[in-house]
């Protein structure tokens, strides 16, 4: 335990650090936001890979695996491809604009009205993400130290707020390299020592087969629709994140964001394949855990070897905190941007809009820590905000990047049509995996017949 202390002291340390060596040469928001749009390929890549490794997949992946079984894979295989499209379609497009935000896209496409809808859902979107990821750092704390869940919550939310509210863009990407380094270490450790603790792949696959009424190898045992559905909303994902947006314009050009997305798919299927691994060879000694967010700070602390349990949990808070700061850094931009600074030739002084930025942090970290408390796992707050966001979010970037046609009207009410076709879904009891589809068919229906009416 005073091993686990030590290392959790450090690491801290080590973040608290960075935000405070980056805050020295902030100067305006376009330092804040974007680090002054210098980073190359490496930097691009390990931030865009890592802040979707933290507490949506690796806290929530034994849920996954508990409630949907072998076809969790999709989710996997479905984000590596996304960030692979990312870099070879969207990235290099988006990056000649120049922008700040997803939103801002929308408004500079289409108008006002659409980007209104879009930055409002983005920014329920990434307040959303950072209570995942609030939530999974107090799992950690409270399970490892047995710490009231509470107070784990307040520990990992003033760690995450004081070096993302000093150092903004920069202090993320500088803490997500590091950390992206952090967590492959302590996969590549795991795997083998988890696996022969189980007692071999075949007694794991035993075990574990028994699961979910014997269906938990059954790569559709939920339908066929789930399984697409489950692909399609990781594999859309990197094209409508806001946090992807915002690091596709913190890229030093076209160049670097075309091979940042296309490295981040790599890093992320290689660091996430594993930790899906360890998840299914978890269950052998977890089939029925009350808290799933709870499987890898159990499985440092009971299975591991101490020296090992520590590097995993450094591994899992390093995964969480660059989620949570990626996400506050990204919604404090969107509000910024997109909200209040939205007509950009008001005379505010970029002095108040960094102080009012660094505050925003603050206030959306806030927020966030209560929602923290809403949802009873991980899982189910991941898939439902990836869902409504891809519903609004997805039509109106494709068709407005790629068809000329598309119109104001198309882009507004498709983009409206998805969103309330998606929480009616939600609402009358459809799992989010299985309403983002049709919501998304109704987004780009309504979209490309006003389009056509409205050019005809």
């Amino acid at each position: 335990m005073f091993l686990y202390l030590i290392i959790f002291i450090v690491y801290l340390l080590l973040i608290v650090g960075i935000g405070w060596w980056y805050s020295r040469g902030i100067k305006n928001t376009e330092d804040y936001f974007l680090g002054g749009r210098r980073f190359g390929v490496f930097p691009i890549a390990c931030t865009l890979a890592i802040s979707f490794i933290g507490g949506g997949m690796f806290m929530g992946m034994i849920g996954f695996l508990s409630k949907y079984g072998i076809a969790t894979i999709m989710m996997v295989i479905g984000m590596g491809i996304s960030f692979i499209l990312l870099g070879i379609f969207l990235g290099p497009r988006l990056r000649k604009f120049n922008l700040r935000t997803l939103p801002q896209f929308i408004g500079q496409r289409f108008d006002g009205k659409t980007r209104f809808i879009i930055a409002f859902i983005a920014l329920i979107a990434m307040v959303g993400s950072a209570a995942v990821q609030f939530k999974a750092s107090g799992a950690i704390l409270n399970i490892v130290f047995n710490i009231p869940y509470i107070w784990a919550l307040l520990i990992a939310f003033s760690a995450v707020i004081f070096y993302s509210f000093l150092g903004g863009f920069r202090s993320v990407v500088a803490t997500d390299v590091i950390q992206t380094v952090i967590v492959f270490i302590g996969v590549v450790l795991t795997l083998p020592i988890v696996l022969a603790a189980a007692g071999g792949m075949g007694n794991v696959v035993s075990e574990v087969s028994h699961l979910q009424n014997g269906q938990f190898f059954n790569f559709f045992s939920q339908g066929v629709v789930l399984v697409i559905g489950m692909f399609v909303i990781l594999a859309i994902y990197a094209f409508i994140s806001p946090e992807n947006h915002q690091r596709i314009y913190a890229s030093r050009n076209s160049r670097v964001a075309k091979k940042a997305g296309i490295y981040s798919g790599i890093f992320f299927v290689i660091i996430v394949g594993i930790v899906f691994l360890i998840g299914i060879i978890g269950l052998v000694f977890y089939p029925n855990l009350e808290n799933p967010d709870y499987f890898f700070p159990k499985l440092a602390v009971e299975i591991l070897p101490v020296w090992l349990g520590s590097i995993l949990l450094a591994s899992v808070a390093a995964a969480v905190m660059s989620s949570a700061d990626t996400a506050l850094v990204t919604a404090s931009s969107i509000f910024i941007t997109d909200f209040y600074n939205k007509d950009l030739r008001k005379k505010i002084s970029e002095k108040k809009i960094l102080k009012i930025s660094r505050l925003s942090v603050i206030t959306i970290g806030a927020i966030a820590f209560i929602i923290a408390f809403i949802f009873p796992t991980v899982a189910d707050l991941v898939i439902f905000y990836n869902s409504l966001l891809a519903s609004v979010a997805l039509a109106p970037i494709v068709f407005g990047l790629f068809w000329k046609r598309t119109s104001k009207a198309g882009a507004f009410y498709g983009s409206l049509g998805g969103g309330l076709t998606n929480i009616a879904l939600f609402i009358s009891g459809a799992d989010p995996a299985k309403s983002m589809l049709p919501s998304i068919v109704v987004a780009c229906v309504v979209l490309v017949v006003l389009s056509f009416r409205n050019s005809g």
